[in-house]
């Protein structure tokens, strides 16, 4: 005798997809806030060689207008970003201190 078949739907899975989501939306912000913070980087700590010093200074005077400007959230998950990296960097066989300096002084200028 053949078994009957479930007249029951089977559990939609669209929950675990929008936690997916929500998880993959969350890395790609850190990816972002990486991103900016490593270009803040470049542009303080490349010789005038390389990046032009007046340039490089109104670029990141522009960054710092901007990001005065987040909010509270935005700031709180950018500082998590940051703390984030100097935890990175610092796990590294040999930290750069430049940029662990970079990092300690772009967290308290953002306080």
């Amino acid at each position: 005798m053949a078994k009957k078949k479930s007249a029951t739907k089977p559990k939609s899975k669209a929950k675990p997809k929008a936690k997916s989501a929500a998880k993959k939306s969350k890395h790609t912000i850190y990816a972002v806030e990486a991103a900016l913070i490593h270009l803040a980087a470049f542009l303080e700590l490349a010789d005038d060689e390389t990046v032009d010093p007046d340039s490089a200074l109104s670029r990141l005077e522009d960054m710092t207008y901007e990001l005065r400007g987040a909010t509270k959230e935005e700031k709180s998950r950018l500082k998590s970003t940051l703390q984030g990296l100097i935890a990175e960097e610092e796990a590294e066989d040999e930290p750069r201190e430049e940029m662990l300096e970079f990092y300690g002084e772009f967290l308290r200028d953002f306080s």
